[in-house]
């Protein structure tokens, strides 16, 4: 459950400074995001740092905060480059709806998905600094209860 519950939350939001430009002007990010935060509440529950015991149900949230290091899982930054923060809220079929910020070096993108079991594709859907007016998709690899993320920006 809490593998589910990471990639459908924590990964929605990771970004950082390595990257590689192409002639079409996109960018290529990739990031390690650390869990270290995580609070469920029940609908109408109060809030616990453990997943839950079952199945989430309509109306539970999640938020997750981490650490994010330019690299992935195997190499990566010794100190992070920034940080990021989720929200999820299940519907009525139980399914995710997260929104998430990713903070680095000044400047923060926005990025909104539906969560996944595995491996999921979020929509970058704006920025500020840097960030600003950015556009472009964020690939979550679960990897325990933390991520690999790869962000491509256009």
């Amino acid at each position: 459950m809490r593998s589910l519950i990471v990639a459908g939350v924590a990964g929605v939001l990771t970004l950082g400074l390595v990257g590689t430009a192409s002639a079409e002007s996109s960018t290529t990010l990739r990031y390690f995001e650390k869990q270290n935060q995580f609070t469920y509440t029940p609908a109408g529950g109060k809030p616990t740092h453990t997943p839950p015991n079952g199945p989430v149900k309509p109306g539970d949230r999640i938020e997750l905060a981490g650490d994010l290091y330019a690299g992935d899982h195997k190499h990566h930054s010794r100190k992070p480059i920034g940080s990021d923060h989720t929200i999820c809220v299940f519907d009525a079929q139980a399914k995710p709806h997260c929104d998430a910020q990713a903070a680095i070096g000044g400047s923060m993108l926005f990025i909104s998905s539906q969560g996944g079991e595995g491996d999921f594709t979020s929509k970058i859907t704006g920025g500020t600094g840097r960030f600003f007016g950015a556009r472009g998709t964020v690939l979550t690899h679960p990897v325990n209860d933390n991520s690999d993320i790869t962000v491509r920006l256009r």
